[in-house]
């Protein structure tokens, strides 16, 4: 089956959370009421877009395209007061808005080289919390002080660990020592 088109223009997904979630919905054709041939071409119809750079250069084709996406969705969903009111609700659900508890032990970890930040291992960077006591100990965690191309100096903090207890922050602090580019710096 050809894909879709649009005033003669290709149509593309890019979106990773609906790229995610197309596949899903077809690998799971028995649990819906689309027959395996109305999934595979419904999934089929557009082109999905995976990569930072292939977005990019989507962006930068001037060819007629319908390009699905959910930035715009959400910054509707920001702007027009939905985002905090669900937040809001979230919070009430769990107890009421409430200044966070302050870790008795912090830790910066600093940016080994000045240069611009060029990657976040956000696995690792949650790997690190939990050795602080994350989730259980609710003062326990990260606190990012850079994103990605933010410029740094050496020793500029990149994030602060924070946990209750010297031996969770030591456990943490052990991980960084054998992980020590969590976040990259690289040349600006």
């Amino acid at each position: 089956m050809a894909k879709l088109t649009f005033l003669g223009g290709a149509v593309y997904l890019d979106s990773p959370m609906a790229i995610d979630a197309s596949e899903i919905f077809c690998s799971h054709a028995g649990e819906h009421r689309l027959s395996p041939e109305q999934c595979r071409t419904a999934c089929r119809a557009a082109e999905y877009v995976r990569s930072v750079e292939d977005s990019k250069a989507l962006d930068r084709d001037q060819f007629p395209k319908v390009i699905v996406s959910a930035s715009g969705m959400a910054a509707e969903v920001i702007e027009d007061g939905r985002a905090w009111r669900k937040f809001q609700a979230i919070c009430e659900a769990q107890g009421g808005m409430r200044r966070p508890p302050v870790a008795g032990h912090q830790k910066p970890v600093t940016a080994p080289s000045a240069g611009s930040v060029s990657f976040t291992d956000n696995r690792r960077l949650a790997m690190v919390a939990k050795l602080a006591g994350a989730p259980d100990d609710k003062a326990a965690g990260l606190s990012l002080h850079v994103r990605l191309g933010s410029v740094v100096e050496k020793g500029q903090p990149l994030f602060t660990v924070h946990a209750e207890t010297p031996g969770e922050l030591a456990y943490a602090l052990d991980y960084l020592d054998s992980n020590p580019d969590i976040i990259g710096v690289g040349q600006p």
